[in-house]
């Protein structure tokens, strides 16, 4: 009997060994029972393993766009690609789990990372107010600061950039605070209606309505109506020379002509996505070729479906007819006019004539055509040559204002400001154009607040394109 109990001592508990082996799974023989629950806990990490590998894979690859080659700051490139497509990923799953519009939490994402909280200026007094109904933001300087020693100052109205669908004038804060700030020159950013839930010609009417109304009431702004300027970036810069061009066709003797208008990379024709600055700066822009046919779409009315993209894309939305009369009257210089464009002031082309280069483009002989894309919506073939839409189709512009026109190096719209740049100087405007070493489409978008993160955002570009901004506006305004 005591050697009995004895034994049972030297065994131990067994309940307790059992409980031991289930809970820890490295008996050094274990039941059945444990090895099998020891295998399904192994076989379940094993799985979240791959599956986090995996999720962390396919994110990356979503993430990754390709670095510029020969462009220093293509890091930054790649950063705020990145940034975009992780906030758009986001407005997808939350559209998924909540129906809320992608467009929508996209937007909400993008106030939220480019809005700055600033402290108030006591160089700059800053209201919101309406005017004819639009809401704007007015950046006054102090009288000391101003290029002006009278009551009333030279004044820009800005339109921001963004796609006609993207930002508004509080998230472009910075960019007008310092545009008032660095000039003297009272600033009114306008909040237009966004595309795709107001396209042509809302925005556009919105920003001419505030512009007129300057013109005809800048008295009651302490601004003098005959010191006016337009400007915008982007598409920003589109609404600035389209209501340029508006205005320039109104009796001077009613409304006073417009002092300046400042074109920074602007957008400016639909027609074609075949350029060079297209075809040879997709990784170096923020925007790439689909993302600007996507918002010409918005602009528009359309639904960018994939086969409207694709499309447009190939230049297959107009018909073989306009789309060789438009080409030979608008956009044969696109091919050459870049490399004429060394100077301040671009000069007629020593290269091929148009209608030589017309006449052997394969863009123009082998596109194609998809009539049910054409005619999509208001008929995107017509509203392509609309002038207040794509400026470039604009016949006659012999009466817009002086133009400063800002284009980047590695702008997928570069042509369209050097294409523009040509068309305004052989119609006698006196036109300031300078292209930025190393600027892309987007570069000069608002930035975030400042943080330990902005220099991977920030674009060394932005500053000098500004400065000489500053310096054109103090001697021509």
């Amino acid at each position: 009997m005591i050697k009995k109990r004895k034994r049972e001592k030297q065994r131990g508990n067994p309940n307790l060994k059992s409980l031991f082996t289930f809970v820890f799974a490295f008996d050094a023989r274990p039941t059945d029972y444990s090895r099998k629950d020891s295998d399904l806990a192994m076989s379940i990490f094993k799985g979240l393993v791959l599956l986090l590998s995996s999720m962390v894979l396919i994110l990356a690859i979503y993430l990754y766009s390709p670095r510029a080659q020969g462009v220093e700051e293509s890091h930054i490139v790649q950063a705020n690609v990145a940034l975009n497509r992780l906030a758009y990923l986001i407005a997808y799953f939350v559209h998924s789990l909540t129906g809320a519009s992608t467009l929508s939490v996209f937007r909400a994402q993008m106030e939220m990372l480019y809005t700055p909280v600033l402290t108030p200026s006591d160089t700059l007094q800053v209201d919101t107010i309406h005017i004819e109904g639009i809401p704007v933001k007015i950046y006054t300087p102090a009288s000391e600061d101003s290029v002006s020693n009278s009551n009333f100052k030279p004044c820009i109205v800005y339109f921001h950039g963004g796609g006609w669908t993207l930002f508004s004038f509080d998230s472009y804060d910075t960019v007008t605070r310092e545009l008032s700030k660095k000039t003297g020159v009272t600033v009114i950013s306008v909040g237009y209606r966004l595309a795709p839930e107001h396209p042509y010609p809302i925005p556009f009417d919105d920003c001419l309505k505030v512009t007129r109304h300057i013109l005809h009431h800048g008295e009651q702004y302490q601004v003098d109506p005959h010191r006016v300027a337009v400007a915008g970036d982007g598409t920003g810069g589109n609404l600035a020379a389209s209501v340029a061009l508006r205005l320039s066709e109104e009796d001077p003797e009613f409304t006073p002509a417009l002092r300046l208008q400042i074109l920074i990379q602007p957008v400016l024709q639909a027609l074609t996505f075949n350029t060079p600055s297209y075809r040879d700066n997709a990784y170096y822009s923020l925007v790439d070729r689909v993302q600007m046919i996507r918002f010409w779409c918005n602009y528009m009315g359309v639904e960018p479906d994939s086969k409207i993209l694709s499309s447009m894309e190939r230049g297959r939305h107009v018909s073989p007819t306009v789309r060789r009369v438009l080409y030979f009257l608008y956009m044969a210089d696109a091919e050459s006019v870049h490399a004429a464009s060394s100077g301040e002031n671009p000069k007629a082309s020593s290269s091929p004539s148009a209608s030589q280069k017309f006449g052997t483009n394969p863009d123009l002989e082998e596109l194609g055509y998809d009539p049910e894309v054409s005619q999509a919506g208001t008929g995107i073939e017509t509203r392509i040559q609309d002038a207040y839409f794509a400026p470039i189709m604009s016949e006659n512009v012999a009466r817009a204002p002086p133009a400063i026109v800002l284009t980047g190096e590695n702008d997928i719209v570069r042509d369209d400001g050097l294409v523009y740049s040509r068309k305004l100087t052989e119609a006698g405007v006196n036109v300031t154009q300078r292209t930025i070493p190393g600027w892309g489409q987007g570069h000069i978008a608002p930035l975030m607040p400042p943080s330990y993160f902005a220099s991977w955002f920030t674009f060394s570009g932005s500053s000098l394109a500004w400065e000489y901004v500053y310096s054109l506006i103090e001697e021509n305004m």
